[in-house]
Formats: structure tokens, C-alpha cells, sequence
């Protein structure tokens, strides 16, 4: 079974935007509200260069790693960590380089990794008669015409006529959702799944009650921290 890694915020290189860079905390703040830390004083003494984040309560901090990047807002660029302090970052200066930009172009770089228009545009990767050829040809509107049923023998159900759709199948007692051309599964879109018995890939099983448990533990979205909180045991 697959593994996937959930990441933490606390970790990312690109971090989500700041207010502004002071050495003050400033008065009145609204949870969720993040800064950079200049000079602290006050609640952020000794807390220089971190990420502060206001959490309805106090004031968090996370220590900047080499090459985090993020927004500030107040001055509309973007900065990055260089192990000791924040710098404008070259990202952002490359960024306010487009030479001749044409609306809706491409960009590209120049010889001096800056921005340039590409002269090109998303109509010159169309191929005009491919995309003509399809609309004359093919109904969109079309999503069902009639049920047949291909036959006792086969056991399997076409849910559109001319073999295109959907196929609804008997495999030794177990009903299959296929693809067309019946060498695929077909996904099946719903609303409630109710199920009898354990939920398997074929190879391992879990019970609806432990679907649950993992729902029950699910995390849950801070809207003014703009993030999901979780607790792992």
C-alpha cells in the first residue's frame, strides 16, 4: 500500500504570506496574523529573523531555515532566509524584468536569466483542425442514449450503445465496474456507500468501523490560522 507524507507548515521552504517585518508586536492582532520578526521587543525579544503567528492568544514562532521564501505584503515582495538574516529576493527582482510583455504570451528567459515575452501563445500549440474535427463529430450534450444488454453469455451490461460507455459486469459473483473496452476497472461516482462487509483493494481489507476511526481522527481546519490542525499519537 502506498505511503504518503502530510506536510508540516513548520517545514515548507515556501511559507505562507506575512503581514509586514517588525521589531514590535503590534496591537490589537486578529488570529492567524503573521509576521517576520526584525529586532524583537516586547513578546518577541530574542525571537530575531523568526516567522511569528498570532493564535488567538499568544504568539507562536518558527525559526527560518536557510532558503525559506515569503510575501510581505506590506511592501509587496517577496524575501528570503539566508541562513542570518532577510533579503529581497532574487526571485522577486527576475520577476518585475518582463521585457515587451504581450498579453496572454508565454515568457521566457533571457541569456541573463531574466523575464522576456516568448512571442508565443496558447494558439500557437492548437492544432485548428483537430479541435474542428472533434466538435463536428461529437455530440457533448450526448450523455446517455440506451441500455443493451450484450448478451447472458458474456454476463456483462453496456450502459451505452455502440460499445462506448460504461460496462457493468458478473465476475464469478462479483459485479465489476469496466471500462469500454472491458480491460480496465471504470470509476463509479455516488453519493452514500453502504457496505456489508470489509472495503478491500483486493489484496487488504478494511472494515467500515476502521473507515471511522480514521475519519474520527481526521483533522480539523482553523480557518483563522488559515490551516488544518492535527494530532498525531
Amino acid at each position: 500500500m502506498a505511503q504518503y507524507r502530510i506536510p508540516v507548515e513548520e517545514t515548507f521552504s515556501w511559507q505562507r504570506p506575512v503581514k509586514d517585518i517588525l521589531n514590535d508586536p503590534p496591537g490589537g492582532p486578529a488570529k492567524g496574523d503573521r509576521y517576520i520578526v526584525g529586532v524583537g521587543t516586547g513578546a518577541w525579544s530574542g525571537k530575531d529573523n523568526d516567522i511569528t503567528w498570532y493564535d488567538g492568544a499568544d504568539w507562536k514562532f518558527d525559526v527560518p531555515a536557510e532558503g525559506w521564501q515569503c510575501w510581505v505584503q506590506d511592501v509587496n515582495e517577496y524575501y528570503c532566509y539566508n541562513g542570518s538574516a532577510w533579503i529581497l529576493s532574487d526571485l522577486d527582482a527576475k520577476a518585475d524584468k518582463v521585457v515587451g510583455a504581450m498579453a496572454g504570451d508565454f515568457a521566457s528567459l533571457d541569456s541573463s536569466g531574466n523575464l522576456e515575452d516568448s512571442g508565443k501563445s496558447p494558439s500557437d500549440f492548437e492544432d485548428a483542425g483537430a479541435v474542428a474535427t472533434h466538435e463536428a463529430n461529437y455530440d457533448h450534450t450526448k450523455i446517455h442514449t440506451q441500455n443493451t444488454d450484450t448478451g447472458t453469455t458474456s454476463q456483462t451490461f453496456q450502459l451505452q450503445s455502440g460499445s462506448e460507455g460504461a460496462k457493468l459486469k458478473n465476475n464469478a459473483g462479483v459485479v465489476e465496474s469496466r471500462n469500454a473496452a472491458d480491460d480496465a476497472y471504470a470509476n463509479i461516482k455516488g453519493n452514500d456507500l453502504v457496505a456489508a462487509g470489509n472495503v478491500t483493494d483486493g489484496t487488504n481489507a478494511t472494515s467500515p468501523a476502521g473507515i471511522k476511526e480514521a475519519y474520527d481522527r481526521r483533522g480539523s481546519y482553523d480557518a483563522g490560522l488559515g490551516c488544518i490542525l492535527m494530532t498525531i499519537a
